[in-house]
């Protein structure tokens, strides 16, 4: 039997979900489209196990290789607080009402228990495969102001405070030299 990888989509996704971006997400918009593309577009999934394979992969925080999913929420407060681990932060409102077929969508925490793979996440996620159409985004929250960051390549909490009124996200050596200083206990 051949394998049918529309037989682990979520057919009825939430009508909104929501995607974070931060300094070191994977993932990139296509400025000819607007789709949130996966940071690998092209790999294949044409066999239960490598379904199994690229969702383990995502699914594990700590790994930093391409993948091939894009993580959603069905929850605002759950992703902002998501996002909370960083400075700036945006966050896109994506309607699914009008999706084609073409777009798929898994209920992450069912995909795992399907696949038997590990899954330490909520209930209220959604992976995207390869691209989230741009034509589904309904609204963008930009720089929206995160509270601290934390456990960024370091097992201490770092917490900024920002006191001027800029509206400019932290630089990458911004927050590694802070991260570097507290970490030195300068």
């Amino acid at each position: 039997m051949p394998f049918d990888l529309d037989s682990y989509r979520c057919h009825s996704p939430p009508a909104t979900l929501w995607k974070v971006k931060h300094w070191n997400s994977q993932f990139k918009r296509d400025e000819l489209s607007g789709d949130l593309v996966a940071a690998d577009p092209t790999r294949e999934i044409t066999t239960k196990l490598r379904l199994s394979f690229a969702a383990q992969d995502h699914f594990k925080w700590e790994n930093r290789r391409p993948t091939c999913f894009q993580s959603t929420f069905s929850c605002y407060n759950h992703a902002r607080n998501w996002g909370n681990g960083v400075r700036w932060i945006e966050i896109y409102e994506i309607d699914t009402t009008n999706l084609s077929d073409g777009v798929y969508i898994f209920d992450a925490k069912e995909l795992a228990s399907r696949m038997r793979i590990p899954y330490k996440h909520g209930e209220n996620e959604f992976i995207f495969l390869h691209r989230i159409p741009g034509s589904a985004i309904r609204s963008t929250e930009r720089n929206a102001p995160a509270e601290h960051v934390s456990r960024v390549g370091t097992t201490k909490r770092i917490v900024f405070v920002d006191s001027d009124e800029s509206t400019e996200p932290a630089s990458v050596d911004d927050i590694t030299s802070g991260m570097r200083a507290v970490a030195l206990g300068e």
